[in-house]
């Protein structure tokens, strides 16, 4: 009977430390992206495209669990040229 208790204590804090981390990460990941996408908006509104077009892929990437796609770069290469036309205004 203790053999059981004790294994039901050890799964049940194994869980408990699976949720913590796993619910942590999500709240996280969150705050990264809306840190990024606030930066990103600054980034466009300024003149340095490369610091733009950098914050943009760590922004895209972030929306996707670190995998940037093709479109995510045609759209960063979009924001960019955006970027010029404003200046001309």
């Amino acid at each position: 009977m203790i053999p059981v208790i004790l294994s039901l204590g050890i799964v049940g804090a194994v869980m408990y430390i699976v949720y913590r981390y796993s619910s942590d990460s999500l709240v996280n990941r969150d705050r990264k992206i809306l840190l990024y996408a606030e930066e990103y908006s600054k980034a466009l509104k300024g003149t340095d495209k490369e610091y733009a077009q950098m914050v943009g892929r760590e922004y895209y990437s972030a929306l996707r669990q670190g995998l940037l796609t093709e479109d995510d770069e045609k759209t960063i290469a979009s924001d960019l040229a955006a970027m010029d036309e404003s200046s001309f205004r």
